[in-house]
């Protein structure tokens, strides 16, 4: 015992004596005792809370945003938040007339990219969702191939161009790549020429035709190697063009004739 409690049972005693109790020293002995059972039974549950609290606290201090912003778990969970909204064209066998070089298309799978850029960030895409949707030599002497990524749980294409039999590592991007939807047609053109050639990529089984001009009536493009492709007269200036998609026998006008036009 402590020196103030030797003091305390020394004085107890002392009144013990003088009052005369039954029991005398022993009721004092069990007094004390059952104070200090109290006092250590409240040091152990005082110790207890300390532990839960630290606890609690360590928990926190070491949760997912201390560490991984994505553990490996949320990772692997983008791909299956994205794959209802991946472009119809993706699960679908490459079209044009490249589609069965399955070396080319591997080495323009494997080609580097990324984009857009929003609000200062740039969608880096994950190069192991990269496929190719179309690739072939295209009127004009060019070759074109198109490839779609995931992008976190957005997804995003890129559209390269180079000349006629080009290697993959020749192409280079036409335009800067951009988000899509999963219902998008894009109707590519390169107007650099007299002639400009257009692709229109919707739904295999897709028809479309191209107006240059809201004074021209649309023209049906031949389809080649699977999609509508065809050398055709540029824009009378930027965004006068039109392109007319038939599909299952109803025609519908693509928002953006041109959302890929390289001027």
């Amino acid at each position: 015992m402590t020196p103030v409690e030797h003091r305390v049972a020394a004085r107890l005693r002392e009144a013990a004596a003088l009052a005369g109790p039954p029991g005398g020293d022993a009721t004092v002995t069990r007094t004390l005792a059952r104070a200090g059972a109290d006092r250590r039974r409240a040091a152990v549950r005082g110790v207890a809370v300390v532990a839960v609290v630290l606890a609690a606290v360590a928990n926190v201090l070491a949760g997912p945003h201390r560490g991984d912003p994505f553990p490996a778990r949320g990772r692997d969970s983008l791909a299956a938040l994205a794959a209802p909204s991946a472009p119809e064209s993706y699960d679908q066998p490459p079209r044009g007339s490249l589609a069965d070089d399955e070396g080319f298309l591997a080495d323009v799978a494997a080609l580097d990219w990324s984009g857009p850029e929003v609000n200062g960030r740039v969608w880096a895409n994950a190069a192991s969702s990269r496929r190719v949707v179309y690739a072939a030599d295209v009127p004009g002497g060019h070759r074109w191939a198109v490839v779609l990524a995931r992008s976190g749980v957005q997804w995003t294409w890129a559209w390269f161009t180079g000349p006629a039999g080009a290697d993959a590592d020749e192409l280079t991007l036409a335009v800067e790549p951009d988000r899509i939807e999963r219902d998008a047609v894009l109707a590519l053109m390169d107007v650099a020429g007299p002639a400009a050639p257009l692709v229109v990529l919707g739904r295999p089984g897709d028809g479309a035709e191209y107006s240059p001009g809201p004074r021209r009536a649309p023209a049906p493009l031949p389809e080649v190697d699977g999609v509508p492709l065809g050398e055709v007269p540029p824009p009378a200036g930027r965004g006068t063009e039109a392109v007319v998609v038939t599909r299952n026998g109803v025609r519908v006008d693509v928002p953006r004739a041109s959302p890929a036009s390289r001027w």
